[in-house]
């Protein structure tokens, strides 16, 4: 396959914004059918710099796909959200999951949704899977990362409250050590 960077779709960013809303500058997003670097495992996607490289699934139009693929490319576009609004550092979320996991990485995706537990208070994995089984289950289809038995459609519309009603509301100022 040749690599591919292209533009988001206005049907991918019309299927984004149902969740992030005018939070993320989707002008500023890629989609790339190839690796960031020879470290990105095969068959895994990744959106570590905000552009999304969707190796596993790529689509010229996600949003004509199944739904499992529309689910692929929200999971990315969460971590998309988390760089652009600064939502945590995720450099150290990526180490302190990473090791809480032993370094079984696919591992850092699985979660118990606990009543009355904000998005933002998960792992920056764990955000990116909740958004994922969110897209899978409004489509009918199983989660894949939710630990416990109750796949209730309820509870995670109660989990995504906040960041449905305001895109933006886990935004944090970036600091900067030395301004001159």
């Amino acid at each position: 396959m040749t690599s591919k960077k292209r533009a988001l779709t206005e049907g991918e960013i019309s299927l984004a914004r149902t969740i992030f809303g005018d939070s993320i500058d989707y002008s500023k997003v890629g989609v790339h059918n190839h690796k960031i670097s020879r470290l990105q495992p095969d068959n895994f996607n990744a959106a570590p710099d905000g552009n999304l490289y969707m190796i596993k699934n790529y689509s010229d139009d996600f949003s004509k796909s199944p739904a499992e693929d529309q689910a692929a490319l929200m999971h990315e576009l969460t971590h998309v959200w988390q760089i652009q609004n600064n939502t945590m550092n995720l450099k150290v979320a990526f180490v302190k999951e990473t090791l809480k996991a032993k370094f079984n990485y696919r591992a850092t995706n699985r979660y118990t949704l606990e009543q009355g537990k904000d998005l933002n208070r998960y792992g920056f994995e764990q955000q990116a899977g909740i958004v994922e089984d969110f897209v899978l289950l409004s489509n009918g289809k199983p989660p894949l990362y939710n630990q416990s038995k109750n796949h209730n459609l309820d509870d995670y519309k109660a989990t995504l409250k906040n960041i449905i009603a305001n895109p933006a509301y886990a935004r944090r100022e970036k600091k900067h050590f030395f301004r001159f």
